[in-house]
């Protein structure tokens, strides 16, 4: 499913960049792009939105806070393009699929509760990233993970996909993760 290589894939270059990239920067900072939502399905429905706009930095700041990502900007530019370059080729690859002119549309969307175990493990995963970065660790109260149905409409071609994402509150609004 063409939806979950896309999200996954992002994670995945953001893992696997933060992993030996040192950001330190305490600065809050500020995104051009948005930020976070004020629910989880919010959060879920503005990333289709960023999709749908075919835009890797809007996306980015969907899935996580502008702090954290102007700190890889600033001290690690490099691996920020390739992070940015990741979720750009997996759009491409939406785009060869489906055209230049694909359409997201969420049928469905609920959102239950993380557990409190799930949610110590997310905490524990974004306190390491930010302190790589030398970030003050986020203010996670709460997490869930949401289920959603989406149409992509293409021309004639139309699919349809379901998937699930987790969304965490981050130091107050709400961003969609990778499972």
């Amino acid at each position: 499913m063409k939806i979950n290589r896309i999200v996954y894939g992002a994670a995945a270059a953001f893992i696997m960049l933060g992993a030996f990239t040192a950001c330190g920067d305490d600065d809050n900072g500020g995104s051009k792009s948005g930020g976070g939502a004020k629910s989880s399905t919010a959060a879920v429905k503005d990333l289709i939105n960023a999709y749908n706009d075919h835009d890797a930095e809007k996306m980015l700041a969907k899935i996580y806070p502008a702090k954290l990502i102007k700190a890889l900007k600033k001290e690690d530019k490099e691996s920020y393009n390739m992070l940015l370059e990741s979720i750009e080729d997996e759009l491409d690859e939406v785009d060869e699929e489906y055209g230049d002119d694909w359409k997201m549309k969420i049928d469905r969307i609920d959102a239950e509760k993380m557990d409190d175990d799930d949610l110590d493990e997310w905490i524990e995963e974004l306190e390491y990233y930010y302190d790589e970065c030398g970030l003050d660790a986020p203010k996670i109260t709460d997490g869930a993970y949401v289920s959603f149905d989406v149409d992509i409409e293409s021309g004639d071609d139309s699919d349809s996909i379901s998937a699930d994402l987790a969304a965490l509150k981050i130091d107050g609004s709400w961003y969609a993760q990778m499972n």
